[in-house]
């Protein structure tokens, strides 16, 4: 799903629960009512990213891979259920994962970052994990709204942190991490 159908669904749910607070609707009683036609969106989803896939069509982007060079340049967004990516010999110059509802699972332990490289995650709801290569020359930033944040032995807790880690010297893999409510784990 695109970042831009993301960005709808949370727009819509702002709305709807402005209106419920402004007493116009009862976004209770409508989610009660239906839920079942989510399920019936997210099966419809992954029918068509299913049958997208079998087609040949988007099928590099599903597998974390360029078509034309062999090396990893793509953007990967979720809504619901969680996202595991592994990056095992692969060349990485930019990635992005969004994910709304769900934890994001990103190993590029056996993976070859390009100097330079940038990588970019984010969610709303979830944990966030990512495991680097031994001794990665790495500037990472991590920031949440509420939960924790562990980049290697850096360690903060609570409310609108923000740690930043690593160096910032030409040829550093580049990570902005950044989740609302949830955690932030970093590891080699």
């Amino acid at each position: 799903m695109r970042s831009s159908n993301a960005g709808l669904i949370l727009i819509v749910l702002g709305l709807l629960f402005l209106l419920d607070n402004m007493g116009y609707i009862d976004f209770g009683d409508i989610m009660s009512t239906y839920w079942p036609l989510i399920l019936v969106l997210v099966g419809i989803r992954i029918i068509l990213r299913h049958n997208r896939d079998e087609s040949g069509r988007d099928s590099a982007k599903s597998a974390g891979q360029s078509k034309s060079s062999g090396i990893n340049d793509s953007d990967y967004s979720n809504v619901m259920g969680d996202v595991r990516m592994n990056f095992a010999n692969k060349e990485i110059s930019y990635q992005t994962v969004n994910n709304i509802f769900g934890d994001i699972d990103l190993d590029f332990s056996e993976s070859k970052l390009l100097a330079d490289a940038s990588v970019k995650v984010s969610a709303i709801f979830g944990t966030i994990h990512i495991k680097l290569p031994k001794n990665t020359k790495a500037d990472i930033e991590g920031s949440n709204i509420a939960g924790d944040i562990q980049i290697f032995q850096q360690t903060e807790s609570g409310f609108f942190k923000n740690i930043r880690h690593g160096d910032k010297s030409v040829g550093s893999v580049r990570f902005k991490v950044s989740v609302i409510f949830g955690d932030i784990h970093v590891t080699d």
